[in-house]
């Protein structure tokens, strides 16, 4: 067996798209966190809300739409089975969620881990 293959069998798990907003600059999106349940991310977002200053700071994220199921290549689930109650990909790492490589790097994170 060649363990440098990619595991390309899907699982169906909850999407939640994200915008940035930047002052002076407006919106644009920013990939998207992914998790086992719609209760995981509720929590998920609540956690990062949490974080967040009492002021509106110059830059930040924010959910955009409702969160909907989509399936993943195995990869990305196992990293999604390994958090608390999510992953985060950032927009220029979407690839991950076509070609099946895994996201996890120093940029995909459970901010409920910090």
């Amino acid at each position: 067996m060649n363990t440098n293959t990619i595991n390309l069998e899907k699982r169906v798990v909850v999407r939640q798209d994200w915008l940035e907003s930047e002052s002076g600059w407006g919106t644009r999106p920013d990939g998207c966190s992914l998790h086992k349940t719609i209760e995981d991310c509720g929590q998920y977002i609540d956690e990062y809300w949490k974080k967040m200053p009492d002021e509106v700071p110059d830059e930040y994220e924010r959910p955009s739409e409702e969160p909907y199921e989509m399936a993943v290549p195995g990869e990305v689930y196992a990293s999604l089975a390994a958090s608390r109650c999510g992953i985060r990909i950032y927009q220029f790492m979407m690839d991950c969620l076509k070609d099946g490589s895994d996201p996890t790097d120093e940029y995909t994170h459970d901010p409920t881990d910090e």
